[in-house]
């Protein structure tokens, strides 16, 4: 990401044209190659967004399930944030069927973007590339790239509500960007959503007991509520029927099917391994970084941050929470994979000094080899094969 962004008073122009190029070719490309969803959610996502981005905008507080999936009727599976944006993307120009996918790639460029300026305001540019680099190279954003899922905007709240409470500026716009990060998240994923808060709270209670950041947190929730009551109230005038009380039966009806105490820790077990494969080389390093040969004995072994902590710590949340529902999936635990990877590539910097002298080279160039990066794994998995890191399945129920 453009360290400009973090870092200096002027921008760097040419930082800003590696990136504006990068999304330029990207669009062309999924334009180009007619890229097409192989996995039901992201088509069914990306088949309704294009249906409502046909309609009046007033339509799209409801939108409908339209025969997609053999259903009909109103489509309360999830609430319509992600559809709202692919839908936007179209009325722009975007072309329809790959508008997901484009909306896709912007999500994940600002989840590296605001990755980067948690790392800089933290310690500096160095530990912004480490996690940025960190979160890319993991089987999980290579299975994820071209996508239309619900998970990766998850994450991009989760980052930004990470970043916004760390930093914790004593101006408006840091409480205002909060608010959007939770609000974001919980019309993007719904319940799952309030992971944006939990995390701020377990940080708040843990490690700062603050005012700024308590009021903040208090904010950002109260804000979420009454947007999502405003939500519900123009709901039930376009439609005469609720939204939220359905929407959260129909989650708990197919995700809490046992209370069985066996079943939970199996389910927290089998979520552990997808942590320790999806989160890969990085899980393994911090596993491992006890034994790793120190050159300084009396050095930690880990890195003495509340921040590095807290990542951990709301990673294991996430599981925690999962565990507990019977429906289990790779992607229900998403935003931890993240949280796990920048761990383990903050970590790595810390311990590998020719990793720290790499990434001190010059913004620009570390811009145009991980934009070339990321633009070669698009390549490898729109290009080289349908089915390139389509999917991925191991110890599957």
């Amino acid at each position: 990401m453009p360290e400009s962004l973090a870092t200096r008073k002027t921008p760097d122009f040419a930082l800003w044209a590696i990136w504006l190029i990068f999304i330029l070719a990207f669009v062309l490309l999924v334009w180009a190659v007619d890229v097409q969803f192989r996995d039901a959610d992201s088509k069914l996502y990306s088949d309704i967004a294009q249906t409502i981005a046909k309609q009046p905008i007033c339509e799209w507080l409801s939108p409908q399930w339209s025969g997609f999936w053999d259903r009909e009727g109103l489509f309360r599976e999830h609430p319509p944030g992600v559809l709202w944006v692919s839908a936007s993307l179209i009325r722009l120009g975007a072309p329809a069927a790959q508008a997901a996918a484009i909306a896709n790639l912007l999500y994940y460029l600002l989840i590296f973007l605001f990755i980067f300026k948690l790392g800089c305001h933290l310690d500096g540019p160095t530990l912004g590339w480490a996690m940025v680099w960190a979160a890319f190279l993991m089987p999980v954003t290579l299975q994820y790239l071209i996508r239309g899922n619900l998970e990766p905007p998850l994450t991009l709240a989760t980052v930004l509500g990470l970043y916004v409470f760390v930093r914790s500026d004593r101006r408006p716009l840091a409480r205002l960007l909060f608010a959007a990060a939770v609000t974001f998240a919980v019309f993007v994923k719904g319940m799952q959503g309030l992971i944006v808060p939990i995390f701020a709270g377990i940080y708040w209670l843990f490690w700062t007991r603050d005012r700024w950041r308590f009021l903040t947190l208090i904010f950002g929730t109260v804000f979420m509520l009454l947007i999502c009551a405003l939500f519900e109230w123009r709901y039930r005038l376009h439609t005469g029927e609720e939204f939220w009380f359905t929407y959260m039966a129909i989650q708990a009806g197919i995700a809490v099917k046992s209370l069985s105490p066996w079943s939970k820790l199996y389910n927290l077990v089998w979520y552990l391994g997808r942590i320790l494969y999806f989160a890969l080389p990085w899980s393994l390093f911090l596993l491992a970084a006890r034994w790793w040969p120190r050159r300084d004995s009396a050095a930690k072994v880990y890195p003495d941050s509340n921040v590095w902590r807290w990542l951990l710590v709301s990673a294991a949340t996430l599981v925690l929470l999962m565990a507990f529902f019977e429906r289990k999936a790779d992607r229900y635990v998403f935003p931890a994979y993240t949280l796990i990877a920048m761990a383990g590539g903050w970590l790595v910097r810390e311990r590998f000094a020719r990793i720290r002298v790499w990434l001190t080279n010059s913004p620009r160039k570390m811009s145009m080899v991980f934009a070339s990066s990321l633009l070669i794994a698009i390549i490898l998995k729109t290009i080289v094969g349908k089915s390139f890191y389509q999917t991925i399945q191991i110890w599957r129920n």
